[in-house]
């Protein structure tokens, strides 16, 4: 499998200034300090392998197992010794509930940190880039739980593990 990333994160605040403006001119600013683009393609230090994009539905509670993920054309993705370098969640807004999404209880993988947990109202949605900090998916660090009733869109784009 060959992936090619195109990371872009963007928020663009247009701020109108009402109050202690010296010129008409510089009464609108926009921010655009956290903007963010990387092409992984050309990257050296951070390689993507394999990606999986699939819909959890849930009742209650359902397990996402790193190393046993159906990726496109209902090809087996196995991140096993690999590690997560994009991570994108988005709640379904036609979802009732919040739902929460988790490192598991039984092999659970610390996608943002030993303990991580989440919570997603409906339409919410979040997008993580872990660069070569993430952790290896292993036997024993593979499983993710989300909890609800809804629904949840999920991208994982994984690259090698041990970076050091």
């Amino acid at each position: 499998m060959s992936v090619k990333v195109d990371y872009i994160a963007q928020c663009k605040v247009k701020e109108t200034l009402e109050a202690n403006v010296p010129a008409a001119s510089l009464a609108t600013i926009t921010h655009a300090l956290f903007d963010t683009y990387a092409n992984l393609s050309d990257a050296t230090d951070i390689v993507v392998t394999q990606c999986a994009i699939f819909t959890v539905e849930c009742e209650t509670t359902e397990n996402i197992d790193l190393t046993n993920l159906t990726g496109t054309n209902n090809l087996t993705v196995d991140a096993t010794d690999e590690r997560v370098i994009f991570f994108r969640i988005i709640a379904d807004p036609d979802n009732q509930e919040p739902m929460s999404i988790e490192e598991a209880a039984s092999n659970g993988y610390p996608l943002k940190g030993e303990g991580w947990y989440q919570e997603l109202r409906p339409g919410q949605e979040d997008l993580w880039f872990s660069n070569n900090e993430g952790y290896d998916v292993t036997s024993s660090t593979k499983n993710i739980t989300v909890s609800g009733e809804g629904a949840l869109h999920l991208l994982f784009v994984f690259g090698p593990g041990s970076y050091g």
